[in-house]
């Protein structure tokens, strides 16, 4: 009841609705016709969910129509795959223009040691939640780049 109440109506169907608006789609969420949420909000927890099992009636339902690879499949969020993104670029621009140190000093924004901790918890693989960080430097040099030094 909580998502309901909570999650749904202040982040989930906020990021479904201007995702879809900025696309032109026209997005419908069926699951949630207030007959159909009625009847689930009736129903008892240990339907729902069991023993870490979760969706139960809505996994038995469609069991012989969608393909086993979908009902068993883990939940997929709405975060963005910053992970694959930077993976095609940002070696490049590590490399290259935006993170090296001569960039950096000549920029004179950021101390190049900080930087080079940065690039080598990317290279690592163990950036972690500080891929967030990252992007949004990749984001900040691309916009420093384009908009104040060609000018």
């Amino acid at each position: 009841m909580a998502d309901q109440q909570m999650v749904l109506p202040n982040d989930m169907l906020k990021k479904v609705d201007v995702m879809s608006m900025a696309h032109a789609l026209e997005v419908r969420v069926p699951f949630l016709d207030h007959n159909l949420v009625n009847f689930a909000n009736s129903l008892p927890s240990e339907w729902k969910v069991n023993s870490g099992r979760t969706k139960i009636i809505l996994r038995e339902t469609f069991k012989n129509i969608l393909p086993d690879e979908i009902i068993h499949r883990s939940k997929k969020g709405f975060e963005i795959p910053l992970n694959a993104w930077l993976s095609e670029m940002i070696n490049e621009h590590f490399s290259a223009v935006y993170f090296s140190e001569s960039y950096i000093v000549n920029q004179n924004l950021f101390h190049y040691s900080f930087i080079d901790q940065i690039k080598q918890l990317w290279t690592s693989g163990k950036s972690g939640e500080r891929i967030y960080l990252i992007w949004s430097l990749l984001v900040f040099q691309h916009w420093y780049h384009t908009n104040l030094e060609q000018k």
